[in-house]
């Protein structure tokens, strides 16, 4: 899976559809912070759209819907305590040049773990990874929105690639069943590239939406 990774545009057709299938690493060093140290959070929240713009940034929250993925708001989200499985994980929108041509492609697997949540403070703690290990992505005191079985959250990570930094992001969304997550959809994002002066990364609020290819991101024991 690449998903903070530019394409390379001179590459062949056949050359980007396997690059889709592989897996970029990324180093997630910690939570989004002010200047103070402190973790960014929404206070008093009723889980809405403006609140999860403010918690992003309103072009970043536009990207993504506009690539059709489903945003579930409200304050009352369901306990989604557990490790799942979302595989086949295909590509299945993106606003990056290049990438029309892999779109329904993928045969790799993605493993969210959600902890520790907090429907008061709408706080959970995420971590995730490929199947294989190459990939780990971690999210303590995400924000999560939510009502009856359907749920959202909100990650902001730092990703490096090279040298230099990028704050990044990871929202996943779906319904929760006893069986697993349905209609589980994965959007990796870029927030701030920081001027990518290596010109490694994909530009600012692009990102690619993944999904489960069987419907289902089955729960693991």
């Amino acid at each position: 899976m690449k998903t903070m990774r530019k394409n390379t545009h001179i590459l062949s057709r056949t050359i980007q559809r396997f690059i889709v299938s592989v897996l970029l690493i990324f180093i997630f060093l910690s939570c989004s912070s002010d200047d103070s140290g402190t973790e960014i959070m929404v206070l008093n929240s009723e889980g809405s759209l403006e609140e999860v713009k403010a918690f992003y940034n309103d072009g970043f929250v536009d990207a993504m819907l506009s690539l059709g993925f489903k945003v579930n708001l409200g304050n009352t989200p369901p306990n989604l305590s557990g490790t799942y499985s979302i595989s086949p994980f295909v590509l299945s929108a993106s606003n990056i040049a290049g990438d029309a041509d892999n779109i329904g492609e993928g045969t790799g697997e993605y493993k969210p773990t959600f902890s520790n949540q907090n429907n008061n403070a709408l706080t959970i703690d995420f971590s995730g990874g490929s199947g294989s290990g190459a990939q780990t992505d971690v999210g303590s005191g995400s924000f999560i929105t939510g009502s009856n079985d359907s749920f959202t959250v909100y990650a902001k990570t730092v990703t490096q690639i090279g040298s230099v930094p990028a704050t990044t992001a990871v929202v996943i969304t779906g319904t929760i069943t006893p069986n697993g997550i349905e209609d589980v959809q994965f959007f990796g994002a870029m927030l701030d590239d920081n001027g990518d002066p290596q010109e490694t990364y994909i530009p600012n609020n692009s990102g690619r939406l993944f999904i489960d290819g069987d419907g289902l991101a089955s729960r693991q024991n």
